[in-house]
């Protein structure tokens, strides 16, 4: 199961959990993460659940690409001949548009007799920093991520 959540931007607070293994959001209506920001493209990406806790993006040839950080990844997913793909694991931010996003990764419940079991939950943070060059706003949002 993965939930997005729009922590910045133009649609700001919208939050889905998703159960099914691949989730595309863009701005086209028919993506399942539909979203307003006009800096995303119609259909921008798509997550896919690779393992139980673990996850994939990728970049299906955006008009301005997607910024995967996390601890051991910087990388910029932009190209208009291939889509390009970043596994993800623990905390990570995308860029995409100038919206900010967050990403969590919740394994489902396995049922063992009437009884539930809980597994550990990662989070993975999704960010799109705005298009800037004011140096101060540029600071702040580079710490934010």
């Amino acid at each position: 199961m993965i939930q997005l959540q729009v922590i910045y931007g133009k649609d700001a607070g919208k939050c889905v959990r998703f159960q099914q293994s691949v989730v595309h959001i863009g701005t086209d209506p028919g993506n399942d993460f539909q979203l307003t920001d006009p800096e995303i493209s119609e259909y921008h990406g798509q997550f896919t659940n690779t393992h139980e806790s673990s996850y994939s993006y990728c970049d299906m040839l955006s008009a301005k690409g997607t910024r995967v950080r996390s601890a051991n990844i910087d990388v910029l997913l932009f190209s208009h001949q291939l889509p390009q793909s970043v596994a993800l694991t623990g905390e990570c931010t995308l860029s995409l548009g100038q919206s900010v996003l967050q990403c969590t990764s919740i394994p489902n419940l396995l049922q063992d007799g009437p009884a539930a079991q809980v597994q550990r939950t990662e989070t993975l943070l999704l960010h799109a920093l705005p298009q800037t060059t004011d140096p101060q706003q540029l600071a702040f949002l580079l710490d934010i991520s």
